[in-house]
């Protein structure tokens, strides 16, 4: 697939805080990239009459998407509501020097998740895919078709690993046990990991939920990891945590949680409401010059190899 047109940056809503100063080479940084990038069933005018039809295209949209992606180059892609992942994400991301893999969604949807990383930095050793539908046990409601996926990765440059999950959980607000049952599910098979003790673990994606709903969750699981949101982080937000926005709401439901082997040093801040408002005309996400109902979510951690005692 061939998409050809010019692409311009967006009004830069957006800024890296804090300002970094140059590294003195001795830090060891890890940066990902976390975005739901609405897939092509979904994006019509049905679910966004708000948007120009033209806005809504995959022609339009992906080549923008793209530009978001490779910007801050991170070393780790994490996409959900992918398509066209071998015939042009895959093609457009290898000339940045990206591999990736992909994770289609059980049933009859197209879309997934895809995994895409530094091919100069890391390499994938091993994969795990996570179907959800495996938790049905009988129970017509868990067989949502959604999907995780896990990947183990080493360096070239050392015997570290590192552990990078990504999924998308159910979305329906009034089923959020089968939620909570996929994230338990999911926290499990990372614990499972044969890895050593000290790896770094990241788990980004779109989970459906809150901040609190997502943290309720993960204390109710008992789970070792001992996850944070990496943009629980000053001037990550201001007043208004989202990462989706309507014409009517905002809410922040996609999210990069990670181990305390790693620490947050610099994000991708979130605008005022009032500021996307604006550029947006008081309608919603995707816009012209924002190609998915979500916004992308980007972290640079500096990498510890003792665990924070914070």
């Amino acid at each position: 697939l061939s998409l050809v047109m010019a692409v311009q940056h967006p009004q830069r809503l957006r800024q890296l805080v804090p300002d970094l100063q140059e590294s003195d080479g001795q830090d060891e940084l890890i940066s990902v990239l976390s975005w739901n990038i609405l897939n092509e069933d979904s994006a019509v005018p049905k679910y966004f009459p708000w948007t120009d039809r033209e806005c809504l295209k995959f022609a339009f949209r992906a080549p923008k998407q793209i530009v978001e992606m490779t910007a801050q180059s991170p070393d780790f892609i994490c996409l959900q509501e992918i398509d066209q992942f071998r015939t042009y994400f895959s093609v457009q991301l290898s000339k940045h020097g990206y591999e990736g893999y992909f994770k289609q969604r059980t049933g009859s949807k197209t879309d997934g998740c895809a995994i895409f990383y530094n091919r100069d930095k890391y390499f994938l050793t091993t994969s795990v895919d996570i179907e959800y539908n495996d938790l049905a046990n009988g129970r017509k409601a868990f067989t949502t078709e959604n999907i995780a996926q896990i990947g183990i990765f080493g360096s070239p440059t050392s015997d570290d690993l590192i552990v990078v999950a990504n999924t998308h959980l159910w979305w329906n607000p009034k089923t959020p046990e089968i939620r909570e049952a996929q994230l338990i599910h999911l926290l499990g098979q990372i614990s499972q990991l044969d890895v050593p003790p000290l790896t770094p673990v990241i788990v980004c994606g779109d989970f459906n939920s809150t901040f609190e709903q997502v943290q309720q969750m993960m204390d109710r699981s008992q789970s070792q990891l001992n996850l944070r949101s990496s943009y629980d982080f000053p001037k990550a937000f201001t007043k208004e945590r989202y990462t989706t926005h309507t014409p009517h709401s905002h809410d922040e439901i996609d999210f990069i949680w990670h181990n305390n082997l790693l620490h947050p040093i610099q994000v991708m801040s979130i605008p005022p409401v009032s500021e996307l408002k604006k550029q947006l005309n008081g309608t919603g996400l995707p816009s012209k010059t924002l190609p998915s109902d979500h916004l992308h979510l980007f972290i640079r951690f500096r990498k510890s190899n003792e665990k924070s005692v914070e």
